[in-house]
């Protein structure tokens, strides 16, 4: 029997799928080990809570990718729980428990070395070695996908703008996007003269608004924007884990 292939037409921008580096013209052969043989087929599959795709790939190349979804996902979810100081019993507790001793780590950090262990005893006791490798692809997308989600709420932009007229830059992000500014004193290393620094921590979408105010207010005005991974303060969020709160 003549297995069922349907090729991707379009990929949507900001798409899981995108993220996974499907194209288009890629080749769905099965979800989950069956065909699809029809659009019916594929609603109906797409709805476990377990999916496992079998793509192949235009240079003909078969991807399997329920690794990459299973990481991602249980990562988002785990994140969440973790928000809220909580676990789902069995090894959370030690992850907390290391999390409260060394706060300093990263619970993404702390949940891949705890599943190191698990992942290489299990594989070899049953000589499982695509055992291991698909699950330290799955521990590893699950640590990264808990950090970004977890530590990226705390995460955000800084601007340093250099600039002769200090005041006016400060009264045009307030106007802009009611962010707090600091004015800082400097000076020229070539002509030594004065000049002021404004620094302003925003969010990343906020960051366009700032440029694109202070490059109309001074167009003279020398920008640097930095990645800051948290900011802490009024105006943004901050996330506690297994810390005690002042």
């Amino acid at each position: 029997m003549k297995q069922s292939r349907h090729k991707i037409k379009e990929i949507q921008e900001g798409s899981i799928a995108q993220e996974l580096e499907l194209e288009a013209g890629d080749e769905l052969i099965s979800i989950n080990g069956q065909p699809v043989e029809d659009v019916f087929d594929y609603h109906y599959l797409v709805n476990d809570e377990y999916i496992e795709l079998l793509v192949k790939k235009q240079s003909g190349e078969e991807w399997e990718l329920e690794a990459l979804c299973t990481g991602v996902f249980g990562g988002i979810g785990y994140a969440l729980i973790y928000s809220k100081n909580s676990s789902t019993g069995g090894s959370d507790f030690i992850i907390m428990a290391v999390k409260a001793i060394k706060p300093h780590l990263s619970l993404g950090k702390i949940a891949f070395w705890s599943d190191v262990g698990i992942i290489l005893v299990g594989g070899i006791l049953f000589r499982d070695i695509d055992g291991i490798i698909y699950g330290m692809v799955v521990n590893f997308i699950f640590a990264v996908a808990v950090d970004k989600l977890m530590y990226g709420i705390n995460a955000g932009k800084l601007a340093l703008i250099v600039t002769e007229h200090g005041t006016k830059i400060c009264e045009v992000i307030d106007e802009c996007c009611q962010r707090g500014t600091t004015i800082l004193k400097g000076q020229g290393g070539y002509n030594g003269n004065e000049k002021q620094v404004v620094m302003c921590a925003c969010s990343n979408k906020e960051m366009f608004h700032v440029q694109q105010a202070v490059k109309k207010a001074d167009p003279e005005s020398f920008l640097i924007v930095l990645e800051s991974n948290e900011v802490h303060g009024e105006g943004f969020k901050m996330i506690q884990i297994g810390e005690q709160s002042n």
